[in-house]
């Protein structure tokens, strides 16, 4: 397969899968987002889902037809799971979407008749904020994705790591109660399960006791916790608690120069990450806590559209 016949520089159709929206972006070869899609992932299992990618980049490929006919070099998907070096096609595990063993690249590839190339969503979420955000100053750091599960890249010495199977940086999946809420990969206290937006949910609806209803989104708690309500507060301290023990452990383990928070949950900004950085100075060892600095995404929630662009592009050399 070549690139798409056009006129000008290459294009990549970048596609970001969550666990409750689809975002899709035609990306330049300087990193700007041309066209901006999203859409929501359905409920249901792997062939409802992929189909609803397949129409994103189907859009995707108009709207550059319509910019001005540029080139389409390929298509980059995050997904929230884990992929086998040998079959990078295949998504081997995605706990969030209850997917084993699915096709999904095959299944673009053939539907797009473009190159397309799957990687884990934090792992791009890293890729572009090296490339085009907060990552650009260091060499080794972590970009860790709050939203409705965490997700964790991670830089080592200027390159993504992805550990012997591709599963390096599962910080949701650190355990840290042995009895604590029940996670979907099967196991008990998972980080994930104590941070991420349905558990700020589900301690917002377990301790709200005033009259009316309590907000439905985690947003909403942030919210109002940023106006002095003090369920929201204390909920907010709660889960910065046991995120920041998460980032100590981390920061011991490896010694970063830097953590940068994205997701949905991590745009509370210093109303989270405040309390985060005290919990990290009390547990950490004073010589990783005191080097590493925990500062926001700089690219928000296009992080990982980004650092799919980004795979796109390195993988066909084009990568300026």
């Amino acid at each position: 397969m070549g690139i798409e016949k056009g006129e000008g520089s290459p294009w990549a159709v970048a596609v970001d899968l969550g666990g409750t929206g689809i975002k899709g972006a035609l990306v330049n070869r300087q990193g700007q987002l041309l066209r901006y899609r999203e859409v929501p992932t359905p409920a249901a299992g792997f062939d409802q889902v992929w189909p609803r990618i397949a129409g994103l980049i189907s859009e995707l490929r108009d709207d550059g037809r319509e910019l001005g006919g540029n080139l389409i070099a390929g298509v980059g998907v995050g997904v929230p799971g884990a992929l086998q070096p040998d079959t990078p096609d295949v998504v081997s595990w995605a706990p969030n979407l209850k997917w084993r063993d699915v096709p999904l690249g095959r299944r673009l590839r053939e539907q797009s008749g473009l190159p397309v190339y799957l990687e884990n969503d934090a792992d791009l979420a890293a890729v572009g904020e090296h490339w085009q955000g907060a990552g650009r100053e260091f060499m080794s750091f972590a970009v860790v994705t709050v939203g409705t599960g965490v997700g964790c890249g991670l830089v080592l010495d200027g390159r993504l790591y992805r550990g012997a199977a591709g599963t390096a940086g599962e910080l949701g999946h650190m355990i840290l109660l042995a009895d604590g809420p029940e996670c979907s990969c099967g196991r008990q206290g998972c980080l994930e399960t104590l941070v991420a937006a349905p558990a700020v949910i589900r301690l917002a609806r377990e301790r709200h006791a005033g009259p009316g209803p309590w907000p439905q989104e985690a947003r909403d708690v942030f919210a109002a916790a940023g106006r002095g309500e003090p369920v929201a507060r204390a909920i907010v301290r709660e889960v910065a608690g046991y995120l920041g023990w998460g980032f100590a452990n981390l920061l011991n383990l490896l010694n970063l120069e830097a953590i940068i928070v994205g997701g949905g949950v991590g745009q509370a900004g210093e109303l989270l990450l405040g309390p985060v950085r005290e919990t990290v100075a009390r547990l950490a060892l004073p010589a990783a806590g005191s080097l590493c600095q925990i500062v926001p995404a700089h690219l928000g929630n296009t992080a990982g559209i980004i650092g799919a662009a980004a795979l796109v592009l390195r993988k066909r050399g084009l990568m300026l």
